[in-house]
């Protein structure tokens, strides 16, 4: 293999459409009626944790910011769920003005006939169509080694796409 690429996946929202019991999710006022996964490729991983960590210094340093409850918390790191509106808008510029990355999302609509039909009720078979969905929009290249980060879970390793 002659090149490697990085593949870091998170979700937004959950998968779920039942509780436990078996009582649907859908029908209370807390059920998030999407989920979302978003997928970054870069290829060289080492120099855009750089980037993000002088990215951090910056926000520290900043005393519009680094005020802030969460920032101003020891080890403090960004984390998209938990950070303040105006940190995660910031990072999102940031992470518009590189041009060693590229991004994809695919959002899906929970829509229960659609679970249950499709899905057969199996909140897996939801999240992994979607992943499906979402490799399947790269380009893959021979001669690659893909490194694939799912949020929380194993790293894969995909080579001769």
């Amino acid at each position: 293999m002659s090149k490697k690429l990085y593949i870091f996946i998170d979700e937004s929202g959950d998968p779920n459409f039942y509780a436990k019991g078996k009582r649907p999710l859908w029908t209370e006022p807390t059920f998030e009626p999407v989920l979302m996964l978003g997928m970054v490729v870069i290829e060289d991983r080492r120099a855009m944790m750089q980037k993000i960590k002088d990215f951090q210094k910056k926000i520290l340093n900043d005393p519009l910011f680094n005020t802030i409850h969460s920032v101003c918390k020891p080890n403090w790191f960004l984390h998209a769920s938990k950070d303040h509106s105006d940190v995660r808008l910031k990072f999102i510029e940031f992470l518009r003005e590189q041009d060693d990355i590229k991004f994809y999302v695919v959002i899906g609509r929970k829509i229960p006939e659609i679970f249950h039909s499709k899905h057969n009720n199996n909140a897996a078979e939801f999240y992994f169509d979607m992943l499906n969905k979402l490799l399947g929009r790269i380009d893959y290249e021979d001669n690659t080694e893909y490194l694939l980060f799912l949020s929380e879970r194993k790293v894969i390793l995909l080579k001769g796409l």
